[in-house]
């Protein structure tokens, strides 16, 4: 199962593999120091989701071991090293401030998401500390509203895999499955859910958020003094699995911002159920918090919808409601940032809409475009006037300065590459306007000289393939003599599969005796010759091959007259496609 999905998940890699959760668990510094910088947001989203499916792993293997009753060390080794593995997934869950919608809509592992948040709650009940839990509390029950409203309307049925022969289980299928049974769990809880938050709103009250710090700490000090008991033995310096410190560094959102994240999302959920009475007056209490952590913001476009949809006057300025016009002129042309540039369906109705020089301009942008973005297909009809050309390559100047990945960087410059090599004119044009020294484009641009060598001779490949092995002169010979001494040396022959037999000459050959092993090979032997084209050897052998087989020359006579048009229609098949390669060959 595992090596099915290795080889599911495999990746083309253009550059040296990104690092994952096995290199930050491995060195507790490295993680440190990724987590204690602002800005990788995007890095650390990922290492959590990472690190989550490797506590569910972990944990499945630890109860596996404690059912085949494994030595207490290796058991106490895994759910140690699972508690570490927990320890580094809350505080990524932490870093980028316990955004479950920014998880799930990134990156679309809701499952992943599901074990980081079920196991804080279970990480902060286990807590002495009473007042560790309320935040865990609140958060699963958030996550349970969100779940609500995304699988409000059941998303379509999964589809298996078309051409599947080897029954190789469908990871797509099981996702989909393990979802549904997800979203039919959380559904169990929503009574309580709602109860949770109608109890915050009704009782009013700061909430403490834990900061990163306190599960990073405590897995840097004690994450490789409790991994070691699998090493040597039991650590009188740390015989437990480290847990987290909550009160090390905490953040206080005000209650009045815990009741307003709290009444809106009992008002989507009351409005999607049609409790439309419940759900305006929610409304009519409803105020925007101040904090700006994303996980207690208030989508204001989300909030005036339901202002307009139940009929409540807003507080909120009213949202504009004009809508651009799509105007392709000189202007939109190279506004990168405009939304009828990013979108690639509005870059093709600029092209449908325009005529002249403005089109020629519009399909140049696009082409560089999509060169940017990545999906630069059917690329070299696109460029095959120099006009165009130019633009391209003024425009992808222009642009290039906002791809930072080098690895986007060395797939633009092999493109460009190819294209010198292949689209004529290109190289010239892209020294023209200084975009890279002419040796480095000239590397794909000049064919490099061939070096043609002279076939070998007959008698130096008759002495390669000699051999005393009767068998090896089986597979070898064609003449019926050694063939025929050659079969008599072997006690026990099995006619290879490669020696098929020709239905044509076979017919009259196997008619009226059983098969003898001789006369298989011979006319496999002929069937040979035929694949090979060799028409002096096939016409030469058939007339002995027919002797040793006992038949009258006649009938060997028919049957050569008979492959006599089949060659030759082989051979003018072969010479027509011949001459049509060489025509192609002269027009390029």
């Amino acid at each position: 199962m595992e090596i099915v999905e290795t080889i599911q998940n495999l990746n083309e890699y253009w550059g040296p593999p990104s690092l994952n959760w096995f290199d930050y668990f491995v060195d507790g510094q490295k993680l440190s120091k990724l987590l204690n910088e602002p800005g990788h947001k995007e890095t650390v989203g990922e290492l959590a989701l990472q690190f989550a499916e490797q506590v569910a792993f972990t944990q499945k293997e630890a109860e596996v071991m404690i059912t085949k009753a494994f030595p207490s060390e290796d058991v106490q080794f895994t759910h140690r090293k699972a508690a570490c593995l927990l320890l580094c997934a809350i505080a990524c869950f932490a870093y980028v401030d316990w955004d479950i919608e920014y998880l799930i809509d990134k990156y679309n592992e809701i499952l992943s998401v599901r074990i980081l948040v079920e196991n804080f709650l279970g990480l902060c009940r286990t807590s002495e500390n009473p007042s560790d839990v309320v935040f865990a509390e609140w958060l699963f029950a958030r996550w349970a509203m969100s779940i609500d409203r995304r699988f409000r309307i059941p998303p379509p049925p999964a589809k298996q895999t078309v051409n599947n022969p080897l029954l190789v289980p469908d990871l797509h299928l099981t996702k989909h499955e393990n979802i549904r049974k997800m979203v039919v769990d959380t559904r169990t809880w929503l009574p309580q859910a709602i109860a949770s938050l109608e109890k915050y709103i009704a009782e009013p009250s700061d909430l403490v958020v834990p900061k990163m710090q306190c599960f990073l700490s405590p897995f840097l000090e004690k994450g490789g003094m409790s991994l070691s008991v699998g090493i040597i033995g039991s650590n009188v310096l740390c015989q437990w699995a480290p847990s987290p410190d909550l009160s090390l560094a905490v953040t206080k959102i005000p209650a009045a911002d815990v009741v307003s994240v709290s009444r809106f999302d009992l008002l989507q959920f009351h409005f999607a159920n049609g409790a439309v009475d419940l759900a305006q007056e929610l409304l009519k209490l409803m105020t925007l918090p101040s904090t700006q952590l994303p996980l207690f913001c208030v989508d204001n476009k989300l909030l005036h919808g339901y202002y307009l949809a139940l009929n409540v006057p807003s507080p909120l300025p009213p949202v504009p409601t004009t809508v651009k016009e799509f105007l392709p002129d000189q202007k939109l042309l190279t506004d990168d940032s405009s939304v009828f540039r990013r979108s690639r369906m509005w870059r093709l109705r600029a092209t449908k809409r325009t005529s002249g020089q403005l089109q020629v301009a519009f399909r140049s942008e696009n082409a560089a475009k999509d060169v940017i973005e990545g999906i630069a297909t059917c690329f070299r009809q696109r460029l095959t006037e120099k006009v165009v050309q130019q633009r391209f390559i003024k425009s992808l100047q222009r642009q290039l300065s906002s791809v930072r990945d080098p690895v986007k960087r060395r797939r633009i410059d092999a493109l460009l590459l190819f294209l010198c090599a292949t689209v004529v004119g290109m190289r010239e044009e892209l020294l023209r306007c200084g975009w890279d020294t002419p040796s480095r484009l000239r590397v794909l641009a000049s064919q490099a000289p061939r070096t043609v060598t002279p076939p070998l001779k007959a008698q130096i490949v008759k002495l390669i393939v000699a051999s005393d092995n009767p068998f090896w002169t089986v597979v070898t010979s064609f003449n019926a003599v050694e063939l025929k001494q050659a079969m008599s040396k072997m006690e026990r022959f099995v006619r290879p599969f490669m020696f098929t037999m020709p239905e044509m000459l076979a017919e009259f050959v196997l008619i009226t005796r059983p098969i003898n092993e001789l006369h298989a090979v011979l006319l496999a032997k002929l069937n040979q010759l035929a694949e090979m084209r060799n028409r002096t050897e096939w016409d030469a052998q058939c007339s002995i091959y027919w002797a040793e087989f006992g038949l009258p020359v006649q009938s060997s006579q028919m049957v050569m007259l008979t492959e006599i048009p089949i060659y030759n229609n082989n051979y003018g098949a072969i010479a027509r496609g011949i001459s049509n390669e060489l025509s192609s060959w002269k027009r390029c």
